[in-house]
């Protein structure tokens, strides 16, 4: 397992405990796709973006978002079969844990992130890398703007509209 694939994984940990990012992404891609719009037996279209609007919808996702953001978050160096242990020296820890990018604290990334889980289903970062190849940034996708895709030999890749 690469360290990029360590990495999501260990974050798409802190959204959901039970849930792996095989799975999620599996869930996203079989459970009709439809950009987030969703016909209500009233015939009325419910986008992510419109039910922001009532007050109580807005007052849970920022609740929820920003409680589980406001946990601490730490790294763990895997030590089996002994166990694990804190990592606070880990190149990946300063990134997640202090400034995810150079306009974001860790918590606003965060809670933005849950934010677009619970409501598109998906929090996506792109992740910006140095000339040494470690991820230098995380840059957050408008979850409206990805699309996941599968390719001919089962792999998941995104395609992003600019």
């Amino acid at each position: 397992m690469s360290i990029i694939e360590k990495m999501i994984s260990n974050t798409m940990v802190l959204f959901e405990r039970s849930y792996t990012m095989t799975d999620a992404i599996h869930d996203w891609l079989t459970d009709n796709y439809d950009g987030g719009i969703n016909e209500t037996a009233s015939g009325v279209n419910v986008t992510p973006a419109r039910s922001l609007s009532l007050s109580v919808v807005y007052a849970c996702v920022k609740i929820k978002s920003e409680t589980i953001a406001s946990l601490p978050l730490m790294v763990y160096k895997d030590l089996s079969p002994r166990g694990r242990e804190k990592s606070g020296s880990h190149f990946l820890y300063k990134l997640l844990h202090d400034r995810p990018n150079p306009y974001m604290t860790s918590f606003q990334w965060r809670a933005l992130m849950l934010t677009h889980k619970y409501l598109w289903g998906a929090g996506i970062s792109e992740i910006e890398f140095d000339v040494a190849g470690n991820p230098k940034a995380l840059w957050p996708l408008p979850p409206w703007r990805v699309e996941p895709l599968r390719s001919k030999n089962g792999d998941i890749f995104y395609k992003v509209y600019i």
